[in-house]
């Protein structure tokens, strides 16, 4: 049946793939985002097996003429004085020293203006909680929560002035949950959706009981395929959530604008 398909738009191209994949259970995240109509473009490994199954001119047009251009995430002036930062703070083996980096910032501090102070507060806690050491050994057996704490620090300042919710602590996904709710209603037990129950998410970013993304973390030690399935996971989280944003109300000139920006 599969062969006589002849797929004529990119979510019939995409259930093709999905169906040429099902025997093959060493790729299964790809399954279940080509299910999900997502074409990852994130990990180039993947990309290439979709690229071998998806031959369809028009998807590739489709999703290469996508482009999201987001705002510069630091002035040039801010851009420069981290760079400096860490050229400072390396030591003659060119390797980063924290102790070396948080004595640089302190004395940039002294003299730094109000824009600028805010990177290098955003630098100090870095150096304190977050960045590795370069001159000691690495600890590989930190858990995924300590992982996730040392970014914490970080978006607890960027974000501490923003009208926006983190939610933490395996949260659950209510985008996830909707949609797996009416998958139950049309499979019924047919096929396992963990009962409508939603996804757990690490971090959860909301404004006004809105969900705007998911965000993921992994322990260092974690392998390449825990490390796949967990970012195949995060692109459908993110994917069901921009499928309930694009739902809302908005004018058509906004609605093109709309997108989710999730961190793994």
């Amino acid at each position: 049946m599969v062969e006589n398909l002849k797929p004529t738009t990119m979510a019939e191209e995409l259930n093709l793939m999905s169906a040429k994949l099902i025997p093959d259970l060493m790729i299964e995240t790809l399954m279940k985002l080509s299910l999900s109509k997502t074409v990852s473009l994130i990990n180039f490994s993947t990309l290439k097996v979709v690229q071998k199954y998806a031959k369809n001119e028009s998807l590739w047009e489709e999703v290469n003429g996508v482009n999201i251009e987001l705002a510069p995430a630091m002035s040039v002036t801010s851009e420069e004085t981290f760079n400096r930062m860490i050229q400072l703070s390396k030591d003659t083996k060119c390797r980063r020293a924290l102790k070396q980096l948080r004595l640089t910032i302190a004395k940039e501090k002294v003299k730094s203006i109000d824009d600028i102070t805010a990177v290098l507060d955003i630098m100090e806690i870095t150096a304190r909680n977050v960045i590795a050491d370069d001159t000691l050994k690495p600890n590989e057996n930190d858990p995924e929560l300590t992982c996730y704490r040392k970014v914490a620090f970080i978006l607890d300042i960027l974000l501490k002035d923003l009208s926006l919710n983190l939610l933490d602590g395996e949260t659950i996904c209510k985008a996830s949950k909707s949609i797996a709710k009416d998958y139950e209603d049309i499979y019924g037990n047919s096929i396992p959706l963990n009962r409508g129950f939603g996804r757990r998410i690490d971090l959860i970013l909301s404004a006004r009981n809105i969900e705007l993304s998911t965000n993921e973390w992994k322990r260092g030690k974690a392998t390449q395929e825990q490390c796949l399935i967990q970012q195949a996971k995060n692109i459908r989280m993110n994917k069901a959530i921009l499928s309930r944003l694009l739902d809302l109300p908005l004018p058509e000139n906004d609605s093109k604008n709309v997108y989710t920006l999730g961190m793994d």
